[in-house]
């Protein structure tokens, strides 16, 4: 580590990890609120993290007003080497995999894609409390 008298920076001056915690009422709104976390960033996530982030939140997002009727909770956060996206809603039921309508009208490629991006992927679950997925990507 450099000293501050070859320019380097204390643990004081150096910037908080960045973060975000909102309720969106639609998959649109937590995209916006994504993308304008991600240009906030410094230093800047790379525009394939960004993409991805997005992709994460809005199929998160959808499938907790999808599934569980509502969305709790959506906070955003980054640290030095990755992004996280963590969604909470009321349903403690599990995600669960489903084959993909190729036919386009009854999807079943959200997690399936929301799995293949992360790097982790942790569903906490409490009976009859709802449950939280949280997404860590690669910065």
């Amino acid at each position: 580590m450099k000293s501050l008298m070859d320019g380097g920076t204390s643990e004081s001056e150096r910037p908080a990890p960045a973060v975000t915690v909102c309720r969106p009422t639609s998959a649109a709104e937590a995209r916006v609120i994504a993308s304008e976390f991600a240009e906030g960033l410094n230093p800047p996530v790379t525009a394939r993290t960004a993409q991805n982030l997005l992709i994460v939140v809005s199929e998160l997002v959808t499938n907790a007003f999808r599934h569980a009727g509502a969305l709790c909770e959506l906070r955003l956060s980054a640290a030095a080497h990755t992004v996280r996206a963590a969604v909470e809603d009321p349903s403690d039921t599990l995600p669960q995999g489903r084959a993909p309508d190729w036919s386009g009208a009854a999807g079943g490629f959200g997690w399936l894609m929301i799995q293949r991006l992360a790097r982790t992927l942790t569903v906490v679950s409490e009976p009859g409390s709802g449950k939280t997925i949280m997404v860590t990507l690669a910065r």
